[in-house]
């Protein structure tokens, strides 16, 4: 057969392709080997690759089935778990989740019974704080009545008494005991 120049132009120019001659040309023989070799070289790695390729298809193709039935599988049991099998397993499920509802509403409850007991303990201690607080404000306005008076006092005592010469010790007597007699009893 000719050398094709596409593949391997290193080689002699080969036959036309319409010649009967199945002979190489004069010359050409060891080149058309070399022509050859490369091209078989060449073709040897791909054949390899094309069997490996339809090998690895073949074993894809009879291990896909067995993947497959074995997903089709699980996931048939998995649906046959999920639904329920009689009226009875239906009723069942009813039952437990008007009782999870049950309980969980019963936490909350407990839950918001503790929050008002606290409230009502803290409006509690409060009050009484409040109560404490009005009553020292009662006292500290008492004492400053208190201070104010006995510092009128002390400033009416400083003054000096005018005597007046016209009327009897008796009266004086009386004035001076006014001053000193507290105006108010202290319990």
């Amino acid at each position: 057969m000719g050398c094709v120049r596409i593949l391997c132009s290193a080689c002699a120019p080969c036959a036309p392709l319409g010649s009967t001659s199945l002979a190489a040309p004069a010359g050409a023989g060891e080149e058309q080997n070399d022509c050859d070799d490369g091209f078989a070289k060449m073709i040897e790695p791909m054949m390899y690759m094309g069997i490996g390729f339809l090998f690895a298809a073949l074993i894809g193709v009879a291990v896909l089935p067995l993947v497959h039935d074995r997903a089709v599988r699980l996931t048939t049991r998995r649906l046959q778990a999920a639904l329920p099998q009689s009226m009875k397993e239906i009723q069942a499920d009813r039952d437990l989740l008007r009782a999870e509802f049950a309980m969980s509403t019963r936490r909350l409850e407990m839950n918001l019974e503790q929050l008002k007991d606290k409230s009502t303990n803290h409006i509690v201690e409060l009050s009484k704080r409040d109560d404490i607080i009005n009553r020292l404000k009662l006292q500290r306005d008492m004492l400053r009545v208190d201070i104010i008076a006995l510092n009128a006092q002390l400033e009416t005592k400083k003054r000096p008494i005018p005597v007046n010469k016209g009327t009897t010790g008796k009266a004086s007597v009386l004035s001076l005991m006014r001053q000193w007699v507290p105006q108010r009893s202290y319990r």
